[in-house]
């Protein structure tokens, strides 16, 4: 094992550090400037409740006088069953969401620390984690019922698997995955497949470029098998 590996591995105590300086601003954020869930994010909600009371993602409509389930496929359905999993254990109070937000907020800065190590200087690593973990809009996002940290913490936790597992083929399944559940959530998660030929060093890219698109292939085809039963049941229920 080279000396630069051995240096990825540790500073593990910084990062754990890292989700208690995250967690406590977010925290605050979330117990004092939680409210009703407004635009997308009422939707998100909606649909996370009625997951979580097994209705599926339905809504229901008034025809000729009677309530009619029918089902549902407006927003992307991954956050929704994300926070459809809490609010079946803790119930869907107006708290729940940015509670689970604040937690989803405090572990990507240990997942930022953790891939920066890859790329940066231990010193360096800890200013992104550090950056990450302090910076006000992401502090502020606790509060909303909104997409865009979940799917962050997803695709950061694809990244970090595909850099640090050492288990093949399994931190490329892992990988794929996870941002078939980012995509999921937010579509334009897709977009993280390309990004990810830049993880091949140059000298794999130099013995053949097969190894580093093939790697990226697999975790492509994953992702298209995550995804593939919301669009089959979105093809089969609704009109296309």
């Amino acid at each position: 094992m080279s000396a630069q590996q051995k240096t990825i591995g540790h500073d593990w105590w910084f990062s754990g550090a890292l989700i208690f300086v995250a967690f406590l601003p977010r925290l605050f954020v979330a117990l004092n400037w939680a409210h009703e869930p407004v635009w997308d994010g009422h939707y998100y909600h909606y649909g996370a409740t009625r997951l979580a009371e097994g209705l599926g993602y339905s809504e229901d409509v008034v025809l000729n006088g009677i309530k009619v389930w029918r089902p549902w496929a407006h927003y992307p359905v991954g956050y929704s069953l994300f926070l459809s999993l809490f609010y079946r254990i803790f119930g869907d109070s107006i708290l729940v969401a940015p509670l689970v937000g604040t937690f989803v907020g405090s572990f990507t800065t240990l997942i930022v620390h953790r891939i920066s190590r890859y790329g940066l200087s231990s010193g360096r690593a800890r200013i992104a984690g550090t950056l990450c973990a302090l910076h006000p809009g992401l502090i502020a996002y606790s509060a909303l019922v909104m997409t865009e940290t979940t799917a962050a913490l997803f695709v950061l936790s694809a990244l970090w698997a595909a850099l640090a597992l050492k288990t093949k083929p399994f931190n490329l399944i892992l990988a794929g995955l996870l941002i078939g559940c980012a995509s999921l959530i937010r579509p334009v998660c897709l977009a993280a497949l390309p990004a990810l030929l830049l993880l091949s060093p140059w000298r794999e890219w130099k013995e053949s470029w097969r190894i580093p698109l093939g790697r990226v292939l697999v975790i492509a085809g994953v992702c298209v098998f995550t995804i593939a039963p919301w669009t089959y049941r979105n093809c089969r229920v609704m009109d296309g």
